[in-house]
């Protein structure tokens, strides 16, 4: 009788590795007692391999649990050994250890075999404390004294594999000397790769035992490997067709590109493409255009009749018009210039200059003094300088002057009527 008198106590199974086929099943019944009253019950199942199973479970709290009867049958095609524990709140302490053969039952009650016979296992027996012979219909020698044959003097020929020799005079091995060591060998006639010769390709090697510093493996054949020569440093290595070695080209100098040859090796040369030199030539230079928003560049177009075109020496961009997207829908957050627009206006810098870099005369304002009037027009470049919308700024001002206008007239409307 097993009692389970607490809720970390528990009847757990393992086995000591995975079955062959199929796993042993299992029953157990028990009753628990509250102190007041008995409840029976029972759980059956199968075992998981080396994890721990459980047989019975825990109890409730105030609750002793006992264990009527266990049976464990194993169902495998190969013997198995089970481990049955007492678990402590995963302390485990063995109750059984037993190795069941094809059909056994292990049960608390004793181990039966596939037919319901109880089987009996007798003590170890201390074979240094036996006198006399052992009759060989008992297990012994029937002799007082042993003779053993010697392997070299006794035994002639070779002992073939199915007995567990290498069928062969000639192999020896070497290896572990501390421990036994597994060596995993395929269930299929195979040769063995060694470090006597190299692995080839079909075996998944190259085939190669050397090959030339610097150069690379290639295919010379579809199941052959051999090594370039050597390639130049810094070169770029091309392929040279089917069964010929990859080469490479010279090393290229600064600047230089690879371009192709039609069936030819490939050559460095000059990069191709304009220079671009800076000048103050007074000359009409046009603003070259393109139909294409992406890709590469392979036809630009200037207009015959009105080109847009700009002078080198002076900075003037000539073109008929002028023209800035201006739809209301591409505008927010719309605001009214200061009050004292007109005022400030009034005191911008403003005249006939002459400009500094080329000397040319030119009219214009201060971009510095429009910044008080209305600086959303003037513009901060990278290099710090100020430029100016002249363009949007002269509309503003000639809008916000046509309403000073209108509301002058009207006043002076206003003091005609009463002087009448």
């Amino acid at each position: 009788m097993i009692i389970l008198d607490a809720t970390t106590k528990s009847l757990t199974v393992a086995m000591s590795g995975a079955a062959a086929t199929t796993n042993p099943d299992f029953v157990a019944a028990w009753s628990d007692d509250t102190g007041t009253s008995f409840t029976e019950g029972s759980t059956d199942g199968v075992l998981n391999g080396t994890s721990q199973v459980t047989l019975v479970a825990a109890p409730a709290a105030s609750t002793r649990r006992i264990i009527k009867t266990v049976y464990i049958e194993n169902k495998d095609t190969a013997a198995v050994t089970i481990t049955v524990t007492y678990n402590n709140n995963s302390t485990l302490r063995t109750i059984a250890k037993v190795t069941l053969q094809v059909g056994d039952t292990w049960s608390t009650d004793g181990t039966t075999d596939s037919s319901g016979a109880l089987k009996q296992t007798i003590g170890a027996i201390n074979l240094a404390t036996v006198t006399g012979t052992v009759a060989t219909a008992n297990g012994g020698t029937g002799s007082s004294s042993t003779t053993y044959a010697s392997l070299t003097a006794n035994v002639s020929g070779i002992l073939p594999a199915a007995n567990g020799g290498t069928a062969n005079g000639f192999t020896a091995f070497s290896g572990p000397t501390t421990s036994t060591k597994t060596f995993t060998l395929p269930d299929a006639t195979a040769t063995i790769l060694t470090s006597n010769t190299a692995v080839t390709v079909a075996q998944g090697g190259t085939g190669l035992t050397a090959g030339t510093s610097g150069g690379i493996p290639y295919f010379s054949s579809t199941s052959a490997i051999t090594s370039s020569a050597l390639l130049t440093q810094y070169g770029v290595v091309y392929g040279g067709g089917a069964g010929a070695a990859p080469v490479s080209t010279a090393a290229g100098t600064t600047g230089q590109v690879l371009t192709a040859n039609t069936g030819a090796a490939p050559a460095w040369a000059a990069a191709a493409g304009a220079t671009i030199t800076g000048t103050t030539t007074s000359a009409t230079y046009y603003v070259v255009g393109t139909t294409s928003t992406s890709g590469s560049l392979t036809t630009a177009s200037i207009s015959n009749t009105n080109a847009v075109s700009y002078n080198a020496s002076t900075g003037a961009l000539s073109a008929v018009s002028h023209v800035s997207s201006s739809d209301e829908s591409l505008k927010t957050n719309w605001r009214d210039v200061k009050p004292d627009f007109i005022e400030q206006l009034a005191e911008v810098k403003s005249g006939i200059f002459d400009r500094i870099e080329g000397g040319n005369t030119e009219v214009g304002v201060s971009a510095q003094s429009l910044l008080n009037a209305l600086e959303q027009a003037v513009i901060t470049g990278e290099d710090g300088k100020l430029s100016v919308n002249y363009g949007g700024a002269a509309l503003i001002a000639c809008i916000q002057l046509s309403k000073r206008v209108l509301e002058l007239e009207a006043k002076l409307d206003q003091l005609s009527k009463g002087n009448q």
